[in-house]
């Protein structure tokens, strides 16, 4: 689905947009909270790719560690620490990780070098008998 999404966007974008996916090949039919990644995708076009006249590379890894996924999602930008708590998707997101994992499920929003952020998913891995 995000590669569709993102299909989409390059027809706006152009060459001003770029991703590129990481991802294990096992975790590949694995199903997560629906339009999570999504999420995270959007606001990366919206608040890194858009407001950059060369654009640039979202990239995003999907690996296991332990017994969790970690998702990643790195965009060019800067995070705006005020506008992070403020913004209704990522607190949708939050909450809905919060009550579907029951509290085992993590997200967190940086600033890393480079000018780039990064947004981190953590799932536990669990049966998928509930989607």
């Amino acid at each position: 689905m995000v590669k569709d999404f993102v299909a989409l966007e390059k027809i706006r974008f152009e060459d001003r947009l770029n991703l590129t996916i990481d991802l294990v090949a096992e975790l590949e039919n694995y199903i997560i909270l629906p339009l999570s990644i999504q999420l995270l995708v959007e606001n990366a076009i919206k608040h890194g790719i858009d407001k950059r006249i060369e654009g640039g590379t979202i990239m995003i890894s999907v690996k296991r560690v332990n017994e969790h996924i970690e998702i990643i999602v790195k965009n060019p930008g800067t995070l705006n620490n005020s506008n992070v708590e403020e913004g209704i998707g990522v607190n949708n997101l939050t909450k809905r990780l919060q009550l579907y994992y029951e509290g085992r499920a993590s997200f967190e929003l940086k600033n890393i070098e480079n000018n780039l952020v990064k947004a981190i998913l953590l799932i536990p891995i669990q049966t998928n008998e509930n989607f």
